[in-house]
């Protein structure tokens, strides 16, 4: 793979759909990576929470995950309660409050 990214950074290369497959899947996989373990340390390091509280933590991101990925759960949603209830707005560029 990383001759192919070498290959990639220098010259315009055709990828058969099975390489752009291959690289979307990394893609996805590096964003779901990030998406779980920064929130992680995050909490450990600023909030204090340890195994167990992060625990329970990712057990309820899972299921709010499950739920989104169901279509129970609407970003646009999530977005309106958090401004409501919270007074926290997200926008693209981030958050502001």
């Amino acid at each position: 793979m990383k001759k192919l990214r070498h290959q990639l950074r220098n010259k315009p290369v055709e990828l058969t759909p099975k390489q752009i497959e291959k690289l979307k899947a990394e893609a996805a996989s590096k964003a779901a990576e990030v998406v779980n373990l920064i929130p992680l340390l995050v909490l450990k390091d600023k909030f204090g929470f340890g195994k167990v509280r992060l625990e329970r933590y990712l057990k309820h991101y899972q299921e709010a995950i499950e739920a989104f990925n169901q279509g129970y759960l609407d970003l646009n949603d999530v977005k309106e309660v958090l401004l409501t209830e919270v007074k926290i707005a997200f926008y693209e560029e981030g958050v502001s409050e």
